[in-house]
């Protein structure tokens, strides 16, 4: 089947004359778009069943249909878009091109006449059930060139009067914009406008993440907790927004960026911002729109997480990381590290494991001969082995996490707007009357009586048997998941060969409490450098 690409060059005009009749049996493609991709957006199911009917009623075929969501006229040129450019490309499959009026495909006079352009080089028809123009006649595109100027000057009121509506909505709790995660949109307590209201399912799995991300002993990756979420089956961001939207999920996946980008929104310890900065209230407080996720001191560590593994998390190449690092020791007591040789002719060589320690590549560790390298396959399946004989039959496990109630945020920041209060008076940066200070600390004040009232419940964990054994969770279990698990428990096998010899050690160089830590994911290994087992034959 040939296609053509939607590209924007000239080409020999194919239309039908000026002012032919549209004929009958004609082939149809239906689009529809909307801007904003929330619970109350115009559904795109009427902009489609009005175009399906409309083509019925002139005796056209329906080869299909698009629906650009979330993509905005002003922004995103019709050429440009997703869904419609695929039919673009694909332009010998169809005839027509219905929708439902003018501004659903463009809000701007140069798109139209660039799609009329398109149109007419293609011989193919651009048709709008509720605006009556005839593209096919000079007198139809000047009017709907009209329409499409007032489109744009409506657009560009329209985001002048939004501006300063939001300005005067700023200080208030009323939520305007795309709905972050976690959230949903419900009518303000006094009837004005919208507010954020949270999902408890889903706040719960933002916490969660976040101390998974900022976990002291064994920190996860964004890439690794958003492995565990897909493989539980919980719903990404944007399914998210889509489920609480009643539109159809579309089974989009968490990926380690849509896990990072939860500790970047202030919204999650419950501020409202401006171009990036918090919207002070009147009362000289940041403005709280929610309850938040996570205290100010939790905030601080995950973006220090966040700085610390900016780099590494991204440019990780996860097929030369070294798999089992941390679990795998040489008998010298150092990590066996994964290297990648590639020969001189651009040619890659195999995989092996080396010791780095350089002590023992250059035998000046008396008693213990200089290490062979291995081949990563080899060492690898002789490590797995070795771990399912101790292991294999132990219980699956999995942490749990129930939130608590938490108010230490919330008075952190009463705290911090009574000394930033206090300190612009004595620096002589308040410049309101007396009586107005007095009022604003008497709110602060008793803000932070009335928080330091309420009950504190600390977050926790709970173990929960998966049903599954170890031998049964490994099989489906990824590289990064195997090797957090064994690292956490403090699960540490040697593996040596000495250079020249054919005899190999393995064993076990682990604490005896090492497979109840395995049964127990709350419990994390003790931490300290090992005792290397040549060490430890030695002091015996």
């Amino acid at each position: 089947m040939s296609t053509t690409t939607a590209t924007r060059t000239r080409r020999k005009r194919k239309i039908p004359a000026t002012g032919q009749q549209l004929r009958t049996g004609l082939r149809a493609v239906v689009g529809a778009r909307i801007s904003k991709f929330t619970e109350e957006s115009v559904s795109v199911e009427t902009q489609l069943r009005d175009g399906r009917k409309y083509a019925k009623d002139e005796d056209w075929s329906v080869v299909g249909s698009l629906k650009d969501e979330d993509v905005s006229a002003t922004e995103v040129h019709p050429l440009d878009r997703p869904e419609l450019k695929e039919w673009l490309d694909r332009a010998d499959e169809w005839d027509v091109l219905i929708f439902y009026k003018l501004d659903r495909i463009v809000r701007s006079p140069l798109d139209l006449w660039e799609m009329i352009q398109w149109c007419d080089e293609h011989g193919k028809y651009l048709v709008f059930v509720k605006d009556k123009f005839d593209l096919t006649t000079e007198m139809g595109r000047a009017m709907a060139t009209i329409a499409a100027v007032f489109a744009r000057m409506e657009v560009a009121n329209t985001s002048q009067r939004l501006k300063e509506a939001f300005k005067t909505l700023r200080p208030t709790k009323r939520w305007t914009g795309k709905v972050p995660y976690g959230f949903t949109l419900v009518d303000a307590p006094d009837g004005k406008g919208k507010v954020l209201e949270p999902v408890p399912e889903a706040i719960a799995i933002i916490r969660e993440a976040g101390l998974r991300f900022m976990d002291d002993a064994v920190p996860e990756s964004g890439q690794a907790i958003a492995e565990d979420f897909n493989k539980r089956g919980i719903l990404s961001p944007a399914d998210f927004a889509r489920s609480r939207a009643r539109r159809k999920v579309r089974g989009e996946k968490w990926i380690g960026d849509s896990v990072r980008r939860l500790f970047q929104n202030p919204i999650y310890i419950g501020l409202k911002t401006f171009e990036g900065e918090p919207v002070i209230g009147d009362d000289a407080m940041p403005v709280q729109v929610v309850e938040p996720v996570f205290s100010n001191a939790e905030w601080k560590r995950l973006e220090a997480r966040l700085k610390a593994t900016a780099v590494g998390e991204r440019n990780r190449t996860a097929g030369v990381a070294t798999p089992y690092l941390g679990a795998l020791l040489c008998k010298c007591g150092e990590p066996w590290y994964r290297c990648r040789q590639v020969r001189k002719d651009g040619r890659e060589d195999v995989d092996r494991y080396y010791c780095r320690n350089k002590a023992h590549l250059r035998g000046q560790i008396k008693g213990l001969p200089k290490p062979s390298s291995v081949k990563t396959e080899i060492l690898n399946e002789w490590f797995e082995d070795f771990i399912m004989q101790a292991y294999a039959s132990l219980p699956k496990t999995r942490r749990e996490f129930v939130p608590g109630e938490n108010h230490t945020a919330e008075l952190e920041r009463v705290e911090a707007a009574v000394t930033r209060l206090r300190n612009d008076r004595e620096n002589g940066d308040y410049d309101g009357e007396d009586a107005e200070y007095r009022r604003r600390l008497a709110v602060l004040r008793d803000n932070r009586k009335r928080l330091s009232a309420l009950p504190q419940r600390p977050d926790r964990w709970v173990i929960v048997e998966t049903g599954e054994t170890w031998a049964e969770w490994w099989a489906g279990a990824g590289e990064e998941e195997r090797r957090n698990e064994l690292v956490r428990a403090g699960v540490k096998v040697y593996w040596f060969k000495p250079q020249g010899s054919p005899d190999m050690e393995m064993g076990l160089l682990s604490d005896a409490r090492v497979g109840q830590r395995l049964t127990d994911p709350t419990a994390n290994a003790p931490q300290g450098e090992p005792v290397s087992p040549f060490e430890a034959e030695r002091a015996s």
